[in-house]
């Protein structure tokens, strides 16, 4: 599931904050939600997170208290401090207002993922386009 995959690179899998390590918590539980009422449920976690952690996220970093970043060198005065959970959190949000987190429910025995293709289908191009070893 790409959701999980793009969050375990902003968080990464030991994330070091509380908030980051319940909102991973959270989104590991993705790939077990097999109907529209587990959905539901689960995105009420989001929504207890960001009651939580709101203010954290929220948090800004200025560049007269950091001049040596590089974003402050770039020119920036201030920039999210925890920019990559701030990414997660709305992530998810994202994709569940577009309608994309959960589109698999509404066809009937479709996967949550795209491993059989990955696997299957688009195998043999993968191999067909892979540099052959000298």
């Amino acid at each position: 599931m790409h959701t999980l995959r793009n969050t375990f690179t902003d968080l990464t899998r030991n994330p070091r904050s509380e908030a980051g390590r319940e909102l991973l918590a959270h989104i590991r539980k993705l790939p077990r939600i097999h109907g529209a009422g587990q959905a539901a449920a689960w995105m009420a976690g989001p929504d207890n997170w960001h009651t939580r952690h709101g203010g954290y996220i929220k948090e800004r970093t200025y560049a007269r208290a950091d001049p040596d970043n590089p974003k402050a060198r770039a020119g920036r005065t201030w920039w999210w401090t925890h920019e990559r959970l701030r990414r997660a959190y709305f992530r998810i949000i994202a994709m569940h207002r577009d309608g994309m987190l959960f589109a698999y429910l509404e066809q009937d025995g479709a996967p949550n993922n795209t491993n059989r293709l990955e696997g299957g289908v688009n195998a043999d191009l993968k191999r067909k386009l892979e540099p052959t070893a000298a």
